[in-house]
């Protein structure tokens, strides 16, 4: 795939490069609704008829076979820079959060949590953002942060009276604003780099 400029795929990369375009919006529709699938579909499709837009969006036009090919085989299409380092850079991350969790290093950064806010009034709410805040700084993910510390928070701030849905909402925003702190930042960061060139460490 990586000279298919130079030399046009087969007949058979083609097709798979179009049930591949298909998968990945009906994948994108069962995850994020019919609506964003619409909208992506449109854009995936656009090629074909860009010469019939107004001028501002006027282009050259391909085929609906040269489009889909390209979608796939480009590397700024669907494996594009954000697929890149997610599976060169975030997965190991990934990873680190969960043989934290697996080795205790979640129950750790919870008793830190506990020593400084637990005598505080809603001290398990601020446990969780402090908690989230201190493992998202050393997982970058918040998938990763939600199951290592949501799973000792949202029952402790339930306990302590927190409504069920307070105690989710709670988690999920600490869980999402932890995957930022530094060092590792999440995607956000490693994204920011990619886009910019410019090293990790500038940004």
């Amino acid at each position: 795939a990586e000279g298919w400029m130079l030399m046009p795929p087969n007949a058979t990369v083609v097709w798979l490069s179009a049930i591949l375009c298909v998968l990945v919006v009906e994948a994108l529709r069962r995850v994020a609704g019919v609506t964003l699938a619409i909208l992506c579909a449109f854009f995936v499709v656009f090629p074909v008829f860009v010469d019939q837009m107004p001028a501002v969006l006027l282009g050259n036009s391909f085929s609906a076979l040269e489009t889909l090919t390209m979608h796939a085989l480009d590397s700024q299409s669907l494996v594009g820079i954000p697929l890149t380092v997610t599976g060169t850079l975030l997965m190991g991350y990934i990873i680190f959060g969960v043989v934290l969790k697996r080795t205790g290093g979640g129950q750790f950064f919870l008793d830190i949590a506990s020593a400084l806010m637990g005598r505080y009034r809603g001290g398990a709410g601020k446990i969780a953002v402090v908690a989230s805040s201190l493992f998202g700084s050393m997982s970058g993910s918040s998938v990763s942060n939600v199951v290592t510390t949501g799973s000792v928070t949202i029952p402790a701030m339930k306990k302590t009276g927190f409504q069920p849905h307070h105690a989710g909402a709670i988690e999920a925003c600490a869980s999402t604003g932890g995957m930022v702190m530094p060092p590792v930042m999440g995607a956000v960061a490693f994204l920011m780099a990619q886009f910019l060139s410019v090293s990790y460490f500038t940004v």
